[in-house]
């Protein structure tokens, strides 16, 4: 698909692989926060910021876009490095909607080099709005390589209804919705196919997620939503909010490890550690399990880590023998005959069970 492209500014990118909030076909809408009505003194420019206090009040408000009237506006972080990159907005061959407004607002705080990119457009009837932002590296005056930050699209009825289309526009990405969503579904929920993890972050400490068990489960990159945090007095706080998502593959159960450690310095400290326990069905739907049920569906999983292999016989050879009381963390997964006593008996069925 040709698209046009449109330079911005000579910027390097910060940490933004997102999507704008609204709905999305098939997908379960949790709220909406991107429309909003203009009263008839009002126009879509009165909402738009115009320093960069208004874009903070606007990203934590509206998250990243919004619509008033016929308008939408996009607010996007940047961190300039003069010379060396810059943004370019590209638009697909249908996008024939008008650009009203693309200004840079800079921080004017000690960090100079931080600040916001605005963009408007406004949408006639039946419209298709669809762009992506692309950081450009440059070395020795040629532009050597692009990465997406981000994609938007929006399309308008007959009525002049606009609506969020992109894939991942139910997820949350600004404050309010961001508490809305945990408020309704907990940090973790399955929604849509997928398994969401919405928690808070720091650029200072370490999050890790650990998936064991007979399903497959693979990270969702392109769906990974951050929202940062700054305000008046710092342009960049290393913090702020986001989401994972995680796309089951294969039908099974599996057992969900999040860890946050302090900092990325080796044997740091955990500070927080969660496990927690999902059913994924022939249709690769998610469902959250108890640890007991977990257990019940992992046969010959005698340490819990959802998967039946030659350490968890090792495991139980050792518990019979004496030599390892901890190490059957689930010993009714071993009890293959069902007597409520761990035996031979039971190591022989394992073993006869793992070999075939």
């Amino acid at each position: 698909m040709k698209k046009s492209i449109r330079p911005i500014a000579f910027l390097v990118a910060v940490n933004a692989c997102f999507s704008a909030n609204a709905y999305a076909a098939g997908a379960v809408t949790i709220y909406d926060l991107t429309g909003v009505n203009l009263t008839e003194e009002e126009t879509a420019i009165d909402h738009v910021p115009e320093n960069y206090d208004e874009a903070v009040a606007f990203v934590r408000k509206y998250g990243r876009s919004a619509v008033f009237g016929n308008t939408v506006c996009i607010v996007e972080e940047w961190f300039r490095q003069p010379g060396s990159s810059y943004y370019a907005m590209e638009f697909s061959k249908d996008s024939d909607v008008k650009e009203i407004r693309s200004e840079e607002i800079f921080y004017e705080g000690e960090d100079k080099d931080k600040g916001y990119m605005v963009f408007c457009f406004e949408m006639s009837e039946n419209q298709i709005l669809k762009s992506d932002l692309f950081m450009y590296f440059i070395i020795d005056e040629d532009i050597n390589d692009k990465r997406l930050c981000c994609s938007y699209s929006f399309s308008s009825d007959s009525d002049l209804n606009i609506s969020d289309i992109s894939e991942y526009s139910w997820l949350p990405d600004s404050v309010a919705e961001h508490d809305a969503f945990i408020k309704k579904y907990g940090q973790f929920s399955c929604l849509n196919g997928y398994i969401n993890d919405c928690s808070a972050y720091s650029h200072y400490a370490k999050y890790e997620h650990e998936w064991t068990g007979s399903a497959e489960i693979e990270a969702e990159q392109s769906a990974y939503v951050t929202l940062s945090l700054p305000d008046s007095e710092h342009a960049l706080t290393l913090s702020g909010l986001c989401t994972y998502l995680f796309k089951p593959k294969t039908p099974g159960v599996c057992m969900l490890t999040a860890t946050m450690y302090e900092n990325y310095a080796p044997e740091s400290r955990i500070m927080n550690k969660q496990q927690l326990y999902f059913s994924v069905d022939k249709d690769l739907n998610a469902s959250e399990i108890s640890m007991e049920e977990f257990m019940e569906q992992c046969k010959g999983d005698a340490n819990g880590d959802g998967v039946c292999n030659l350490t968890d016989c090792t495991a139980l050879r050792k518990r019979l023998i004496g030599m390892n009381e901890d190490g059957i963390k689930n010993w009714k997964a071993v009890d293959y005959n069902s007597d409520d006593k761990l035996n031979i008996i039971d190591f022989c069925m394992m073993k006869n069970e793992f070999l075939s």
